[in-house]
């Protein structure tokens, strides 16, 4: 790694950029949920080791649920996306937070329109969808204000638990999906998902332990027909995104949390069509 020496002016924008990060992991979260992958592999199969079929019957007889999440067809496409942070909340008050600062964040976003493009492809299955790699790129690019800090991400389909995101900063993101579940109702034009993602952020310092993440994504979505939306959205969601106590945190910090989690966001969405 490179070691750098910086004016206070460089610490004072480097200090800026990193707010700018900490709002992206937090909102690439529920993207990589609600698109994507997981977090945490050291290692991950390459596209010639992944075997759809046989993945999903394995990932469902040891309890994760369905291989993916899968959408209705009315998904499929781009879409553009507002998404709005309406409620932050610390169910155990912030000295149960390793870093306080991250509610502090989070509330200085509260009310603040994102807007990012999003797209659901047709998988190797026939089924809908969630382009993560694309997804996590687009709402990251959004959240730090067309800063495009990631250098590169590796992401397979037919393998859509886990991911790699390298940042062109050095430090790298590793997300696994260890759990997910669906339960959708075409009659009444709705759908509620979650995943549960583990997430590790590799140290800026070489020596220093990665940070490790837990956390849990439930979104329920709401759509109608785009003759019916007219020139409103197609799609609407309320997703909430919950952040848990890990090991990593200590034994203590774990017993006391009981399950519950530390800091929960909560999110309104709309999809619209991109402006032609």
């Amino acid at each position: 790694r490179r070691t750098v020496l910086c004016s206070q002016d460089d610490h004072t924008e480097r200090a800026h950029k990193n707010d700018k990060l900490q709002i992206s992991r937090r909102q690439t979260l529920s993207l990589v949920s609600m698109s994507t992958p997981g977090i945490m592999a050291a290692a991950f199969p390459s596209s010639s080791e992944a075997i759809p079929e046989v993945a999903d019957k394995v990932w469902t007889a040891i309890g994760g649920g369905q291989a993916d999440l899968f959408y209705p067809e009315e998904f499929t496409g781009s879409w553009q996306v507002v998404s709005t942070l309406v409620d932050v909340q610390v169910p155990m008050g912030e000295e149960m937070l390793t870093n306080p600062k991250l509610a502090q964040r989070a509330r200085a976003d509260l009310n603040r329109p994102l807007v990012y493009e999003q797209r659901f492809v047709r998988g190797s299955s026939g089924r809908i969808i969630s382009d993560r790699s694309y997804n996590v790129v687009q709402l990251t690019k959004a959240a730090t204000g067309g800063a495009d800090p990631i250098d590169d991400i590796e992401w397979d389909s037919d393998n859509p638990n886990n991911m790699r995101i390298y940042l062109k900063s050095g430090p790298k993101i590793f997300t696994r999906v260890t759990r997910r579940f669906e339960d959708e109702h075409p009659e009444d034009f709705r759908l509620e998902t979650s995943e549960v993602i583990e997430q590790v952020f590799d140290s800026e310092d070489p020596m220093g332990p990665p940070k490790v993440k837990g956390s849990r994504c439930l979104t329920k979505y709401k759509w109608r027909s785009e003759a019916q939306a007219k020139d409103g959205p197609v799609i609407v969601a309320t997703q909430v995104v919950s952040d848990f106590v890990t090991a990593f945190e200590g034994a203590e910090r774990v017993m006391e949390a009981q399950g519950r989690p530390s800091l929960v966001y909560t999110y309104k969405m709309s999809f619209r069509r991109p402006p032609q």
